[in-house]
Order: C-alpha cells, then sequence, then structure tokens
C-alpha cells in the first residue's frame, strides 16, 4: 500500500471516529431532554384543575376543564363545610358552567351559590357591587336579606318557647294589650302572618328601636280576617318587641349573639355594622333601565332601623346557606320546635319566613333595591341563592331556570 493510501485510510478512520462521537453526543442531548421532560399531570392535580376553575368570565375555560374526562371521579367542594363557604375564590365547576352562563346571559347583578346533592357547583359574584368606585361582587359581598330575615326572628321565638319564656298559644294581649284585636291573635298567628294586623303609617325619621317598636305597637290596626294569611310586616316588628320583653335584652342583641356569635356566621351583620364599612354594597333601582348602575339608592339607617326583625340584616350567599343548613338540618332547633315553627294558616304556604311549597322551600326578600332569593330542598342538599344589589322582577324567572335542572320542579314565586 502506498503512503498517500495509507494516509487516506487513516483520515477516514479519524471522520469516522468523530461522527460516532458526535452521535453519541447527540444522543446524550436527546437522552437528557427526555429526562428532564415534564411528565403528564397526576390524577390529584387533574382532579384540582377540573374540581374549581378561578376566572371573571366563563370564556376562561379550557376546552379540557368544559369536558373533564369521563374516568376521573371529581373531588367537589361540601357545602355542609362552612370554610368552602366563606372563601372569597370564585368556584366554578363543569356543570356549574352550564348555570354561570344562564346567570351571565340574564345579566344578574349580585352574588350566587349553587349546590347540588350537598356540592358546590357554583359560588360566583357577577357585575359591581359599587360601580362608581369600581369595587365589583364576589362570592362573599354582602347584600341587604330583606324579608328572609323574618325567618331568623322566627327561630328566636322558637327558643324562647323552648325556655318556657313564652308560648306558642300566648295572645299579643300579653305584652301589647291596647292594640285591637290583641286579645284573640296568637303568637303561632302572627309567625303565620295571618293576626290580620297592618302598619297604619311608617315611622319617619326614629332611629332609636325601643321608639321604633312602640310606634308600631301605636299604629298596628286591624285589616284582615285572624287566622287567614296577609303578608304584613307588622307581625314581626311586634316578635321582635316580644322578644326583648321577655328576655330583657334588644333584638340587636339577641341576633347577633346567637347567630353571628354563637353559630359562627362571619359574613352577617346587622345593618349599623354593614354601614361602618369602606365600601358598603350599593343597591341600584334600576330594574328595566338602560344602565344597570344609573340609579343608586341610598337607604337611610332610619328607614333600616325601621325595618327591626323583618329586614335589616346583611349576608352573604355562603352565610344564607349555611344558617338554612344548620336550621333544616336540627341544628338552631330540634324537629318538634320546627314543626311547630312551619305550620302554616289553614289553606296557607307562609310560616316563618318560608313558604313551604310541598317539596321545597321558598324563601324571597327585597329592600330598595336588594333582593334575595332561595329555593332548597327539604333537606337543603339541592340549593340555588341569588343574592343581588339590582332587583329585578326577571331573576324570579332566572330562579326556575336554575333550580329546575337541579330537581326536575318547576317553582313559583
Amino acid at each position: 500500500m502506498s503512503r498517500h493510501t495509507k494516509k487516506h485510510a487513516k483520515r477516514n478512520v479519524h471522520k469516522l471516529v468523530l461522527g460516532i462521537d458526535i452521535l453519541v453526543i447527540i444522543c446524550g442531548l436527546i437522552g437528557l431532554y427526555y429526562l428532564f421532560l415534564p411528565t403528564e399531570p397526576t390524577d390529584a392535580s387533574d382532579h384540582f384543575s377540573e374540581q374549581v376553575v378561578h376566572s371573571s368570565t366563563a370564556s376562561s375555560y379550557s376546552s379540557k376543564n368544559e369536558q373533564p374526562a369521563s374516568n376521573k371521579k371529581q373531588d367537589l367542594l361540601d357545602a355542609g363545610n362552612y370554610d368552602n363557604l366563606i372563601s372569597n375564590q370564585e368556584v366554578i365547576t363543569p356543570e356549574g358552567a352550564i348555570y354561570d352562563q344562564k346567570i351571565i346571559s340574564s345579566g344578574f347583578i349580585g352574588s350566587a351559590l349553587v349546590v347540588k346533592n350537598g356540592k358546590v357547583l357554583l359560588h360566583k359574584g357577577y357585575g359591581y357591587a359599587d360601580k362608581a368606585a369600581d369595587i365589583k361582587n364576589t362570592p362573599t359581598t354582602l347584600f341587604n336579606i330583606g324579608s328572609i330575615q323574618k325567618g331568623l326572628t322566627a327561630v328566636l321565638i322558637m327558643r324562647a318557647v323552648r325556655d318556657g319564656k313564652l308560648f306558642l298559644t300566648d295572645t299579643l294581649a300579653r305584652f301589647y294589650p291596647y292594640i285591637p284585636g290583641a286579645a284573640n291573635i296568637t303568637i303561632q298567628q302572627m309567625l303565620q302572618m295571618a293576626s290580620g294586623l297592618k302598619l297604619s303609617e311608617n315611622p319617619q325619621g326614629l332611629e332609636d328601636v325601643q321608639q321604633i317598636l312602640d310606634w308600631d305597637a301605636a299604629h298596628a290596626v286591624l285589616s284582615g280576617t285572624q287566622g287567614t294569611f296577609k303578608y304584613s310586616p307588622i307581625n314581626y316588628n311586634l316578635l321582635a318587641g316580644i322578644l326583648t320583653k321577655v328576655t330583657g335584652k334588644s333584638y340587636d342583641m339577641l341576633l347577633t349573639d346567637y347567630f353571628i356569635n354563637k353559630n359562627g356566621l362571619k359574613h352577617s351583620f346587622l345593618y349599623k355594622v354593614f354601614l361602618q364599612q369602606d365600601h358598603p354594597t350599593v343597591n341600584y333601582k334600576t330594574d328595566g333601565e338602560t344602565d344597570p348602575y344609573g340609579n343608586p339608592n341610598d337607604i337611610s339607617s332610619a328607614n333600616l332601623a325601621a325595618e327591626v326583625g323583618t329586614g335589616n340584616l346583611y349576608m352573604s350567599v355562603g352565610d344564607l346557606y349555611r344558617y338554612y343548613d344548620l336550621l333544616l338540618n336540627g341544628k338552631l332547633l330540634d324537629k318538634a320546635s320546627l314543626e311547630q315553627m312551619w305550620q302554616p294558616a289553614a289553606g296557607g304556604f307562609y310560616a316563618a319566613g318560608f313558604y313551604d311549597k310541598g317539596t321545597y322551600f321558598r324563601a324571597h326578600g327585597g329592600k330598595g333595591g336588594f333582593e334575595s332569593f332561595g329555593l332548597f330542598s327539604k333537606d337543603n342538599k339541592t340549593s340555588v341563592i341569588l343574592l343581588s344589589n339590582r332587583g329585578r322582577k326577571s331573576d324570579t324567572e332566572l330562579m326556575n331556570q336554575l333550580y329546575h335542572p337541579l330537581s326536575n320542579i318547576d317553582v313559583s314565586f
């Protein structure tokens, strides 16, 4: 072999070795790439991403969250765990997204809570709590619950009955003998709104609760048939006064001590505390108007004080659910007391802040531009709550649209 040939062969060997070295380096780099490549998420992380979606609008969902894998079990939030109701983070499950879209499409302003089989499907705020201050509604925004408060007043009455301070057969004359017909009106009838009483004239400018209660008693007149349901808030104003007489404590103190302090409702406040907030929720009386925030309505403290026992309590949707959960599951009153409290007048459906519709309970309240709606199964495992700072008549239909798919029941307001 010539010297030239040997040199050429040696050069080829060097090229081959160099090629092999390069190939080894490339393979090594590829191996390192796959070694550190992120793996598929675990079941636990998948469950969390599908369980709760935090967003300001439903459009932020990924297709994965909209269509959860059928072979994966979701860990939904338990509505019976109060910690899940007081978080300010929005909750929208894949099933809850359906209800979210219905609410968005309706133009609803407020907060919503949807529970199915004891699990939270939706917990979210919509629109603004204060448009001028650019403060949005959240899951924990406070709203005036209006007449739903009458149910809490009824619970306090039944606790006084349990303690032997009062009997449902007691007549109004025991406490207010000068009210017309008082000798024939029982505490039970007042719980049923079947006393036949109405208020002839509303108090003007009074803020002292005792003065308001005295005014109400002095201006209560008969306007209907005793024993027949006729909605009239004066019944619960007077029940608040009766509670003060039999306990020696103010109504505000009784409600605060029992529901807020003893039973730990963290997002529930009577009007005096609510009005001290830096940015209390603004209510808008704009039903049917083009600009939903065009008519902010300032409810005076005197106006709210006059609602003693009937409609000056502010709550979040989570706290309202919590209250009903405690009540319907025997944590506030025993079964016998509940049955006594929920006895409607003959031919009626109303008693103690509820309308008993047979297969479900309905609750409703309104104050100024605030509107509150609640639909509950008898065990509260299935529930829809809407609290709004822009009350609209159309929200009653929205409630039916939300509750019917959960329960297969057409509801009426």
